[in-house]
């Protein structure tokens, strides 16, 4: 009997260790529009009415968390990872091989060798493992763009590519969701690996559309802007679907103005009354309100792309169809696996003019809208230079004798 009782015991806490891993927390899937709050300097605000948080992962202890969780917020851990911080606590961890040249616009920092990773990978993964034992919910990988400033490295697009995706399944190997934050030049080949962007000041610096990769996969990007007014950029934003608000670049939590509504202002910052939530109650799809808008040059080589125009009924997704069109664009057909937010002109198109077709989805059904159409594709001046009675020489060629 006594045996009995002892091995029943034993069952019932297993049982019970194992509806505890059960019921473990699944890695944060984030929503497509998500509101959020940024905040790096100072006490946080914990008040305000945003789903997510973004707070700095050394200078918040497990109890801040904890504390925002409780309020029903998820929680983002802001982690440097391309650039060496002179004030952190793992500071003197980093050798100076793998240090680069100062950021002038950030006194103390100094961008990493993302190519050294066997030396960066270990302290890049601790500091992700603290994230994960604070209990944050998600990473924001800052400074990945390390290829396209002064580093003192010759790192290239590749280069950073590799980093960056070894940064984004790391997080995911320790249960943390990730945000991309700067390297919007390479969004098309980051999307997959990240599950959100962050980014500053698209709409001043007029490159949201970088940003389209996330948006048709339905991931959510979230913009701040510092020098414009949110009349300029939140009702072309809140058509796009994109989260933008205004802060002050010291992220100090004095200014907070959300392009998005919200029911519960609660004390603090408050957001700005300014255009309507990204989702109120709709029941109709979405309905075009200005075209969709072409950019680049119609020569052959070059890259067009397609803004999403602007629409009613708050869209959530978007796809894209490319046409190739006549001279008099009176009659246009698919092109062939064109479905990006952006087309690489051919040979096949000289003497023709190219659309996009634009496809905006809500909960109630989809629209599609052309946009405009471009000038008619040219050849463009070839690279190849011309002598020997006007035949066509490679570098290094030798006229042949006629």
């Amino acid at each position: 009997m006594k045996k009995l009782t002892v091995w029943s015991l034993i069952i019932a806490m297993l049982v019970i260790l194992c509806g505890f891993a059960g019921v473990a927390q699944a890695q944060w899937v984030p929503p497509g529009q998500l509101s959020w709050y940024w905040q790096l300097r100072g006490t946080v605000n914990n008040s305000l009415p945003a789903a997510a948080y973004d707070i700095d992962g050394f200078d918040n202890s497990a109890a801040e968390v904890a504390s925002l969780h409780a309020a029903g917020k998820h929680v983002i851990c802001y982690i440097n990872v391309g650039h060496w911080e002179s004030w952190r606590s793992d500071a003197n961890q980093f050798p100076s091989s793998v240090l680069g040249n100062t950021d002038i616009s950030w006194p103390g920092e100094r961008w990493l060798d993302i190519r050294q990773l066997s030396v960066l990978e270990p302290i890049m993964t601790a500091r992700f493992q603290m994230c994960g034992q604070k209990g944050f919910d998600a990473l924001e990988a800052d400074n990945i763009d390390g290829w396209e400033n002064t580093t003192g490295f010759p790192i290239t697009a590749a280069d950073q590519l590799t980093y960056d995706e070894w940064v984004a399944n790391e997080a995911h190997a320790l249960g943390l969701a990730v945000f991309q934050k700067t390297d919007a030049d390479q969004t098309s080949s980051l999307a997959p690996y990240f599950d959100g962007m962050l980014d500053e000041q698209c709409n001043e610096q007029s490159n949201c559309s970088l940003l389209t990769p996330y948006l048709v996969a339905g991931k959510p990007v979230m913009d701040a802007e510092y020098n414009l007014s949110t009349s300029q950029f939140c009702t072309v934003d809140n058509s796009d679907g994109i989260m933008a608000a205004l802060y002050n670049s010291l992220l100090d939590g004095t200014t907070y103005q959300p392009c998005w509504s919200s029911s519960s202002p609660g004390p603090g910052p408050q957001p700005s009354p300014g255009p309507p939530s990204v989702a109120p109650p709709n029941s109709t799809p979405p309905r075009n309100t200005a075209a969709p808008t072409l950019r680049g040059r119609a020569l052959r080589g070059r890259t067009l792309t397609t803004s999403n125009g602007k629409w009613s009924g708050y869209p959530t997704k978007f796809t894209y169809r490319w046409q190739d069109c006549n001279a008099a664009a009176t009659r246009c057909i698919n092109i062939k696996r064109a479905t990006g937010f952006s087309y690489k002109l051919h040979r096949s198109d000289v003497g023709h003019r190219i659309r996009a077709i634009v496809t905006a989805r809500n909960a109630f059904g989809s629209t599609s809208s052309p946009s405009t159409t471009s000038t008619i594709v040219t050849q463009g001046s070839s690279s190849r230079r011309r002598g020997c009675a006007g035949q066509l020489l490679h570098r290094r060629a030798v006229c042949r004798r006629r």
